[in-house]
């Protein structure tokens, strides 16, 4: 509990003549505590509260300086001979992908594992989708011996269907027929034309093909 101390004649007093009332450092930061958690009041901000807390318990004010001031040891200027040309140092991959390949298969660890001997942390891949729905922009992080993870830096999506797109007729198809027929359209069993570059490509031109066929 709190003391009071009038031994002293020359302690000091009051503005009534009462003599001051000496706290002791618990009860000091208890009192800052609940001001700075005073819902009612506009309180103290923490960083303030531990600077009272940090004099409270005896360290000098002059001491006290907030973690968002306090200096940070200065790295070393970077030195000309660890800035080198990137050629020899990492390298950069093409890799094309099959049809129905999504960003999930790229981030799975396993889909790299015939490559894992070829690649070296650090280097790159640019992956294209053969079917030009996407092109994805990969770091290689870690390398196992039959898997590897990598940091998916962009996906670019190339072909993104509009929803309000031309719905397909029954009995009417879009499809990829590989890299050689690519995107088609079809009826039935029967292709009406090829070598689309995209889905949204052959899908507009079906939409097309059937507008001037029900004229």
């Amino acid at each position: 509990m709190s003391e009071i101390k009038n031994d002293n004649p020359d302690a000091m007093s009051g503005t009534d003549g009462s003599p001051v009332i000496e706290k002791t450092p618990e009860e000091t930061i208890a009192e800052l505590e609940q001001k700075a958690r005073n819902p009612e009041g506009p309180g103290e901000s923490f960083e303030d509260l531990n600077k009272r807390q940090a004099v409270a318990a005896g360290m000098p004010a002059s001491e006290v300086v907030d973690i968002a001031d306090a200096p940070r040891e200065q790295v070393p200027d970077l030195p000309a001979r660890r800035m080198v040309p990137a050629e020899g140092r990492f390298m950069v991959w093409d890799a094309t992908l099959d049809h129905g390949t999504t960003r999930e298969d790229l981030e799975r660890t396993s889909f790299w594992k015939h490559n894992t001997t070829r690649v070296k942390p650090f280097d790159e891949i640019r992956a294209i989708c053969e079917d030009g729905s996407f092109v994805a922009y990969l770091i290689v992080q870690a390398i196992g011996p039959k898997d590897m993870k990598v940091h998916v830096r962009e996906f670019v999506e190339m072909d993104k269907i509009d929803p309000n797109a031309l719905a397909i007729p029954q009995g009417y198809k879009v499809d990829w027929g590989g890299r050689i027929a690519m995107w088609r359209a079809r009826q039935g069993s029967d292709v009406l034309k090829e070598g689309f570059q995209t889905e949204s490509e052959a899908r507009r031109w079906l939409g097309s093909h059937l507008q001037v066929m029900n004229r």
